[in-house]
């Protein structure tokens, strides 16, 4: 595309080409620009507001037009795809796979998880815990205070060792540990309390 800078028109169509690009031959001055700048007889009005930029910008260059580039004919303004999606699919046959994919690799999923399942039972959920028993005050026995903690029993809880932590003025707590193998919801409350 060629601009006709001898008529408002065609200037007024190179302002607008110049929202886009620098110079008439994209980026960096080149012959081209010199060619147009020719072409204009005036600095061009101050309501083409890109190519007075342009005019004072190529300006600037006048002492080395003769070593600028050879540049192409001003390049017309590209067509803007509207319908441009950078993040989407064009092609739905493209989508038809990757969901035959996604459900291959799910089916290979769950077979390898049931079989994995056979071959070792099915897992449990454990939980690991560890209380901190406080007796009221140094007179308190601890042996029948683990007594009483050990009375506590329930599906899948298992009680682990037991030991005594001297804490200072001869104090001491008692560290209980246990473990629940069920998944359902665990509470531990004394029978007395309940």
């Amino acid at each position: 595309m060629s601009f006709d800078l001898s008529s408002a028109t065609g200037v007024e169509s190179f302002n607008s080409f110049l929202l886009d690009n620098a110079f008439a031959a994209g980026w960096v001055p080149s012959q081209a620009d010199v060619a147009l700048l020719k072409a204009l007889s005036a600095a061009p009005d101050a309501k083409f507001e890109n190519v007075l930029r342009w005019w004072n910008n190529l300006n600037s260059y006048s002492s080395e037009f003769a070593s600028l580039p050879a540049g192409a004919a001003p390049a017309a303004a590209a067509e803007e795809d509207d319908d441009v999606d950078l993040f989407g699919s064009d092609d739905e046959e493209d989508d038809e796979e990757a969901e035959k994919i996604k459900a291959e690799r799910i089916a290979a999923y769950n077979a390898r998880k049931a079989a994995k399942e056979d071959k070792k039972g099915k897992v449990i959920a454990k939980s690991n815990i560890i209380l901190d028993i406080k007796p009221w005050d140094d007179e308190t026995p601890l042996e029948k205070m683990e007594e009483s903690v050990r009375s506590i029993t329930m599906d899948g809880l298992l009680w682990g060792t037991a030991k005594f932590i001297a804490v200072g003025f001869f104090c001491e707590n008692m560290l209980k540990m246990g473990a629940e193998a069920n998944q359902s919801e665990f509470r531990l409350v004394h029978p007395d309390f309940e």
